[in-house]
């Protein structure tokens, strides 16, 4: 049994708190169906990497019971990892600034 199986018994990936030094990602995701999927990408975004966005999309909906638009979810999955790359490259560089304001939810998106 792989690790990821153990994450999908266990289903901490429906529980939407998230760890102190990710929290400010609530800020970017207020309601509940965004919030789930961040939680469900934290746990499982590894499976973009196996498989592929198609199939993370939708075991997403089939594992939480969720249910909205692939594109819903794509631009979820977008904004999600921008904002994550963002606030990685800015830990590397040292920005404090912009890592501020990327924690404050003020980060702008580029679309």
């Amino acid at each position: 049994m792989s690790d990821l199986d153990l994450k999908l018994l266990g289903g901490k990936f429906i529980d939407t708190d998230l760890p102190p030094d990710l929290s400010y990602l609530h800020k970017y995701f207020r309601t509940e169906l965004p919030r789930v999927f961040v939680s469900y990408y934290l746990a499982f975004n590894e499976l973009i990497a196996e498989q592929n966005i198609r199939f993370f999309v939708r075991n997403f909906m089939n594992h939480t019971g969720y249910f909205c638009s692939e594109q819903r979810l794509r631009y979820l999955l977008n904004r999600l990892q921008s904002v994550l790359s963002a606030a990685e490259e800015a830990k590397l560089n040292f920005d404090l600034d912009k890592l501020e304001e990327i924690k404050s939810g003020k980060y702008k998106f580029v679309s």
